[in-house]
């Protein structure tokens, strides 16, 4: 079978599976964001249902804040990630305002890119690539 929309495939994921979802994504690139996007805010609407994305160093569009090295940096980056749309749960969860219905739970970070979200964090898994299929069973993925 085949889909051509998003949302379709969506629909026969949400009939196939009955409650909670725990998805796992590959590490960094080759995420179905688009996919993933709409079922993250799918399963938003739907307080009887949770969903649990497990996956490992999400792609994130760097942002350089210092003024200087800005000036140079920030156009290459424009320039770099003008086709690249940074994952739903990932600007959320950067906000502190994921859904109370959605975990995200991470093997690996930017260094230093976690200081300060608790949620993240705490849902932290220590894992190394040789566990990383034991850890993702052991979710119940």
């Amino acid at each position: 079978m085949s889909f051509t929309e998003v949302n379709e495939l969506v629909d026969r994921i949400l009939e196939q599976v009955d409650g909670d979802i725990v998805l796992a994504l590959p590490l960094g690139l080759g995420k179905p964001v688009a996919l993933v996007d709409a079922l993250y805010r799918r399963i938003a609407e739907q307080q009887q249902r949770s969903l649990t994305i497990l996956t490992a160093l999400s792609l994130e569009r760097p942002v350089e804040h210092d003024p200087i090295p800005a000036r140079l940096l920030n156009p290459v980056f424009d320039r770099l990630y003008a086709n690249y749309t940074e994952p739903q749960y990932l600007r959320d969860e950067r906000q502190g305002c994921l859904p109370s219905n959605i975990t995200i739970k991470e093997f690996y970070f930017k260094p230093g890119s976690r200081l300060g979200h608790e949620q993240a964090q705490r849902h932290y898994i220590s894992s190394n690539y040789t566990f990383a299929p034991r850890d993702v069973a052991a979710q119940g993925c």
